[in-house]
């Protein structure tokens, strides 16, 4: 959902805990803020490690090719077809 507020109408303190009440976070909940040019992006942290994200996207990974009957050739053959093609 997207929805535009003027900062002078909820004023500056209140505009943190309007971040705190959409998000629903809790105390002492980490945070992920990215700045761009013109936009500050608050999101809730990732709860697991970079490791314990891979080894969860690798577990799936792995499950999908075995759902597909992709073998490890399959992925070698894709691998060289992919690099020769650029």
């Amino acid at each position: 959902m997207s929805e535009s507020l003027a900062v002078s109408t909820i004023g500056p303190s209140e505009l943190g805990a309007e971040i705190v009440r959409r998000l629903r976070l809790k105390a002492e909940e980490p945070v992920l803020i990215v700045e761009g040019e013109d936009f500050v992006l608050v999101k809730r942290a990732p709860t697991q490690s970079p490791l314990e994200r891979f080894e969860a996207l690798a577990a799936e990974t792995a499950e999908r090719f075995r759902d597909r009957k992709i073998t490890p050739e399959d992925v070698d053959a894709a691998v060289r077809w992919s690099r020769e093609s650029s």
